[in-house]
């Protein structure tokens, strides 16, 4: 067996059991928080999906895009077949460049500015705007009008968040 000679013996095998006890306590709540995580992380995958499914299945053009820099994120093909875009014309680009890729307009005819745009009026400016006359593709046979709404979003923490804007396909 295990025999000290030491009168102090017993605490430094109590103080091995102990250990050991806590050691397996900590191996126990350790493989229950990675359980947890993992299943936590899932439901996040499955929420995900099921918004990207209703995204894609709207007939409204749909564009996020990350705060502060305006970077899209996610934008459902009406939103490319109304923007006359591909993919990669679109994604991790800023929605300004969006702008100097094809201007939009004011109902009066003049392009609009980066800061008149209804995402940089929503991330930069915490406005919601509504019902935003644009007119797209000026002059060419893909011309169209289209009214734009955007809003901002914030976390618990009141910072921004990725912003949106809605493109009724109308």
């Amino acid at each position: 067996g295990w025999q000290i000679a030491h009168p102090d013996a017993w605490q430094l095998r109590i103080a091995t059991v102990l250990f050991a006890a806590l050691a397996m306590v900590f191996a126990a709540l350790w493989r229950r928080y990675l359980k947890e995580r993992r299943e936590s992380e899932l439901r996040l995958l499955q929420a995900q999906a099921k918004l990207l499914a209703a995204l894609e299945q709207s007939p409204a053009g749909i564009i996020l895009a990350d705060a502060p820099g305006g970077e899209v994120r996610v934008a459902n093909s009406a939103a490319l077949k109304i923007r006359g875009l591909g993919e990669g014309e679109i994604y991790g680009k800023r929605y300004t460049e969006l702008g100097h890729l094809d201007p939009v307009h004011h109902p009066d005819g003049r392009p609009y500015a980066d800061d008149e745009l209804p995402l940089s009026r929503a991330i930069h400016h915490g406005e919601s705007p509504r019902n935003m006359e644009m007119l797209l593709h000026k002059g060419k046979p893909n011309e169209r009008w289209v009214l734009a709404n955007s809003g901002h979003v914030r976390d618990e923490a009141c910072e921004h968040i990725p912003g949106g804007a809605v493109v009724p396909s109308g």
